[in-house]
């Protein structure tokens, strides 16, 4: 039982270490809005983001015509310590983006949690029962 709690863990940690899967879209195409209309399968969606930490989502609004713009994108930055979302603001557009560190967590309205994440906190539950 330790050792298959030990290799769940280990193949936790093996799935840092690959290139992240982020989302890349814009709302020119119309399943890339509000919502994502994709499934996590769909190469014409996903994208291996290798050199990248996070992904990111971007919805704001023309302040002169009130076209709303989203994008999903990969996101390689040095200051991100969180996944959240900020206020965005550049020239005419106004809106959030939204940083992310799992793959394909730039689908929503919000910022989901990373399934290694998940992993790795089911595998603390399950080491610190044991013990």
């Amino acid at each position: 039982m330790k050792s298959l709690v030990f290799a769940l863990s280990f193949l936790g940690f093996l799935s840092v270490g690959t290139a992240i899967k982020c989302y890349v879209c814009n709302n020119g195409d119309p399943n890339c809005g509000e919502t994502l209309a994709a499934t996590a399968d769909d190469p014409a969606y996903v994208q291996d983001c290798p050199n990248t930490n996070g992904c990111m989502k971007i919805d704001a609004t023309h302040i002169g015509t009130g076209h709303t713009i989203v994008q999903r994108k990969c996101l390689y930055t040095t200051t991100m310590q969180n996944e959240k979302c900020n206020v965005y603001q550049q020239g005419n557009l106004k809106g959030y983006q939204c940083y992310c560190k799992g793959d394909l967590c730039n689908s929503g309205s919000h910022v989901t949690t990373s399934v290694v994440l998940m992993t790795i906190m089911c595998g603390i539950t399950i080491l610190l029962r044991l013990f």
